[in-house]
């Protein structure tokens, strides 16, 4: 038994280990945390995404009005000049690439949303056409049972 303790002093405290030293006056301080940006700064980067996203936007409806006309143009394939082939051409490799670029947006909230989009494009030109198709079939029809024919 420790002579303390035989004593009634209790057992010695444990010195503390550590150095407690104060960095602020040291030239080797850490550096300063960076500002946080300011409000107008954000302000402009803000302004500049929402003003890139309004328009890829309104391009996309741009080229979805083109597409929609081109689909509604009843021009039989024979009689197409190459110009209105090659418009067609750029106007399916435009919509391609604003798809993709939809999809590759770092600030979109939702993934695959130019895919979305141009699916729905294409889901709304196939019913277009459906109805276009049983329009024709009833009048074919018609007329067939207005000949006399079978």
């Amino acid at each position: 038994m420790p002579e303390r303790e035989a004593f009634g002093e209790g057992p010695a405290e444990a010195p503390k280990t550590g150095l407690k030293i104060d960095n602020k006056k040291s030239r080797y301080a850490p550096p300063p945390a960076p500002a946080a940006p300011p409000a107008q700064d954000f302000e402009e980067r803000a302004d500049a995404a929402v003003s890139e996203v309004q328009e890829k936007q309104s391009r996309f409806v741009r080229l979805v009005r083109a597409f929609m006309d081109i689909l509604g143009d009843r021009t039989l394939p024979e009689n197409k000049k190459p110009l209105a082939r090659q418009t067609e051409e750029e106007l399916k490799d435009n919509l391609v690439k604003i798809a993709v670029e939809f999809n590759n947006d770092p600030l979109a909230q939702e993934d695959g949303l130019g895919s979305a989009a141009l699916i729905s494009v294409l889901t709304k030109a196939v019913l277009m056409q459906r109805d276009r198709i049983n329009q024709l079939e009833h009048q074919v029809h018609v007329l067939v049972r207005d000949l006399g024919g079978s």
